[in-house]
């Protein structure tokens, strides 16, 4: 059980723990992959359309401002925190709609890895529904080729 401090902790967005302290795959030895540079000029055509179609909550905002500076400051290694039930989900696919490029996504289990499309379909224009579909955008790695935005367990990877 969590102690009252942390509950009471809002959500924030800081800056990921840095590949060299030795953590993960890298503290087994495994090769860091280097840094993807993404190009922002040429969004995904099916992302163009994505907006959230309901007010965000007033943190998810906060959040969102902050993740931006940081994009604008150059930084590329973003590690949101928020407790279960606040929207990281919704903050995700906000920030895929603002940045409209495609995403992989990697999820704990096929719950969460499902929730995504549950989610997005609140991203989908209520005049576009029938022309544009979850399954237009969103995909497993089982798609050839891949979706704009992909979603794979943990499991997926290791197999």
């Amino acid at each position: 059980m969590a102690n009252k401090s942390s509950q009471n902790q809002s959500p924030s967005a800081t800056p990921a723990p840095d590949p060299s302290v030795g953590t993960g795959a890298a503290a087994l030895g495994a090769p860091l992959a280097p840094p993807i540079e993404i190009d922002y000029s040429e969004p995904s055509s099916t992302l163009q359309h994505l907006h959230f179609r309901y007010p965000l909550r007033r943190y998810q905002e906060e959040i969102l401002g902050m993740v931006n500076s940081k994009l604008a400051r150059g930084e590329r290694q973003i590690h949101i925190v928020a407790p279960p039930g606040a929207g990281k989900t919704i903050i995700g696919l906000q920030l895929i709609s603002t940045l409209k490029c495609n995403a992989l996504i990697l999820a704990p289990n096929t719950t969460i890895q499902s929730q995504w499309g549950q989610k997005l379909d609140s991203f989908i224009p209520p005049e576009l529904e029938g022309m544009i579909s979850l399954a237009d955008i969103l995909g497993t790695h089982e798609d050839k080729p891949l979706k704009p935005i992909t979603v794979l367990t943990y499991q997926v990877l290791s197999t």
